[in-house]
């Protein structure tokens, strides 16, 4: 049953998988490394398995959040992880190198660079996560199987930069989040729900500090090649709150679609969203990153 435990803590971290791999470093494959090479996320961690995951069958499938929820600090996993966000440091550098060819990279009044780089706050984050976590199986002639998982617990972000408008910005900032997440696995992908609640603090003046809840859904298939609004789709939500007014201060939706390749190894992704700024920096900051109002994401994608 050790042998499963890694795949939560992947299906935690993102639904698309990219280029992933994972080295156990114990014969009971309890303590491993692991990484993920993806356009938006990238990451490096150390894992530890401090106890066995509960085991559920498929039936008790309506049951796994409430347990997550009632059994919230019953720590079993605990997460090192660096991580770096590829496409928007892509954007910062464009911006500030290349500015002839950000400046003109426009298609209707739309920054196509700032389109496809922007909606990350940070290049990146040093992260702990600790957590209890479910796995859904059934017994087959060849063993258990495993059909689905879940997680719930906290997860610590810090990192010393931020991201706006793609200027990269000074500032010790750190995150404080409750998260619970569950997947449902097919021989052909996977469905995958997240939803968080958390808290946001800038060592920078100019940047409000927040509380945020968001909300995520991604359905993947190698094996369906039809059109669908919920097969093979991208649905996800963000809203922040300034911590002093309770003013919402972000907005952030993105809606997106996939695309597996004919033989079924590849599934190509291209997202589409928005991103409302209001009151979430002030003083020079607010001046010199122009970042009030409402902006375009375009996000395309690969996994396998």
């Amino acid at each position: 049953m050790k042998k499963l435990i890694f795949i939560l803590n992947i299906i935690f971290i993102s639904s698309s998988y990219g280029i992933t791999g994972i080295k156990f470093l114990n014969p009971e494959q309890t303590m491993y490394l692991d990484y993920q090479i993806e356009p938006y996320y990238s990451q490096g961690a150390f894992s530890l398995s401090l106890d066995d995951p509960k085991v559920m069958t498929p039936e008790e499938e309506k049951n796994l959040y409430y347990y997550l929820l009632k059994n919230f600090f019953d720590i079993k996993n605990l997460r090192f992880e660096l991580s770096a966000n590829p496409m928007p440091l892509l954007g910062v550098y464009l911006k500030k190198s290349q500015s002839n060819f950000y400046d003109k990279a426009s298609f209707l009044d739309i920054n196509l660079i700032k389109a496809a780089t922007g909606g990350f706050p940070d290049p990146g984050a040093f992260s702990i996560f600790l957590g209890n976590n479910v796995i859904l199986a059934k017994e087959t002639p060849d063993g258990m199987v495993m059909t689905g998982s879940g997680l719930g617990g906290f997860l610590l972000n810090c990192g010393n930069y931020h991201i706006v408008n793609n200027m990269i910005v000074n500032d010790y900032w750190f995150e404080g989040e409750m998260k619970v997440k569950g997947a449902a696995f097919t021989d052909f992908g996977s469905i995958t729900y997240s939803y968080r609640w958390g808290l946001r603090v800038h060592d920078n003046s100019d940047i409000e500090n927040s509380i945020y809840i968001g909300m995520k859904r991604s359905h993947s298939d190698s094996s369906f090649k039809d059109w669908s609004i919920i097969k093979n789709t991208v649905f996800d939500f963000r809203m922040d709150f300034a911590l002093k007014s309770k003013s919402i201060t972000k907005l952030m939706a993105v809606v997106g679609k996939k695309y597996p390749s004919k033989d079924g190894k590849i599934i190509y992704a291209l997202d589409f969203g928005a991103q409302w700024i209001g009151s979430a920096y002030s003083g020079e900051l607010e001046e010199r990153a122009d970042t009030t109002g409402m902006s375009i994401l375009i996000r395309p994608n690969i996994s396998f």
